[in-house]
């Protein structure tokens, strides 16, 4: 009976690993559906210092200080805090190409590595 366990757990596993592609749209869908704020209209202003955002139900001021790193695409710029959670920043967020490519160099330059703190 033991030896059965290790079989089907590892059946398990890979049909989960083989699924997941097909499952998180599904959850990114749903998540966007059933959050108000994320289907408003988004306003706001990028400086030196932060990135404010305005929707219909939320204000949030993100310094600057808050981003680890970042990964960006042509039309898409991720904002990570730690390895799991990050703000998106797409393209058409932006009035103009100028802005988009002024948003994307300013945030390479804010998330360069940034000097760990000595906890001793």
């Amino acid at each position: 009976m033991a030896g059965q366990v290790f079989p089907v757990a590892f059946a398990l596993f890979l049909i989960l690993i083989f699924a997941y592609p097909l499952w998180a749209p599904l959850t990114a869908g749903y998540a966007y559906a059933s959050n108000k704020s994320l289907q408003g209209v988004v306003t706001g202003a990028i400086t030196e210092t932060s990135i404010r955002l305005r929707t219909s139900e939320a204000r949030s001021e993100l310094k600057w200080t808050l981003f680890t790193r970042m990964k960006e695409s042509q039309d898409i710029v991720l904002l990570y805090q730690n390895n799991y959670n990050y703000h998106y920043f797409p393209k058409k967020f932006f009035a103009s190409d100028a802005d988009w490519q002024s948003f994307r160099d300013l945030a390479a330059r804010q998330t360069r590595q940034k000097p760990k703190v000595d906890s001793r």
